[in-house]
């Protein structure tokens, strides 16, 4: 098995030897991590765990919007989609539309 080393300039980017049988040696500059070749069993048991998992994650993942929690006094700035060159700024139980120039909300006429 033949292993290519990095240089000393360049020891942030591993190399990688060919993988054997019993597993695969990255170099990381003048370190050598061995990792071994996980069985077909281990690979299945490993993707079943992630579907697993994926499955708890999914809900939180696919929920609609960010749930904001906004003092009274700050503005709260979203796209109105019935006016797309214009946004919506909810203030104190106010909604207005307008838009931002220079960071300012300006009011349309």
């Amino acid at each position: 098995m033949s292993t290519k080393r990095t240089s000393s300039a360049n020891a942030s980017s591993p190399s990688t030897s060919e993988a054997n049988a019993k597993g695969r040696t990255v170099d990381f500059g003048s370190m050598s991590i061995h990792v071994g070749i996980p069985s077909a069993d281990q690979i299945v048991d490993n993707v079943l765990a992630g579907q697993v998992a994926f499955k708890r994650a999914r809900p939180v993942l696919v929920g609609r919007g960010v749930k904001l929690a906004l003092k009274p006094s700050v503005p709260k700035y979203h796209a109105d989609p019935d006016h797309p060159n214009l946004i919506v700024e909810e203030l104190n139980g106010r909604r207005r539309l307008g838009t931002l120039s220079n960071g300012i909300f300006k009011p349309a006429p």
